[in-house]
């Protein structure tokens, strides 16, 4: 579920994100490439972040969690539980911008 569409300039970031925004086929474009990364990983790439959108994610069998996705990174966080995992898409820098085309998992 996406409450906002629209991407917000990340944390420390003056950049504009107008035209960015996340919809369920980019959500579904990273969750079926991501690999999971550290902490350690997703900080290195903090200094790149200039806009993120965020939508609410259900799972199967059950569960809910926040994916926050990173436009120039790559990289999301999932929060869930209480717990935060970070996780890695190779084709998804960009992934919020105008031209990104969200492609049928391999």
């Amino acid at each position: 579920m996406i409450h906002t569409p629209d991407a917000q300039p990340a944390y420390g970031s003056d950049a504009d994100c107008s035209g960015r925004v996340i919809d369920a086929a980019r959500v579904r474009h990273f969750w079926n490439r991501a690999q999971e990364g550290t902490a350690d990983e997703y900080r290195h790439s903090l200094d790149l972040k200039d806009c993120e959108a965020q939508a609410e994610v259900h799972f199967r069998p059950g569960g809910t969690g926040r994916l926050s996705l990173d436009e120039a990174t790559g990289w999301g966080a999932l929060e869930q539980n209480g717990r935060t995992r970070y996780f890695f898409c190779d084709s998804c820098e960009g992934i919020l911008g105008r031209g990104f085309r969200a492609r049928a998992a391999k």
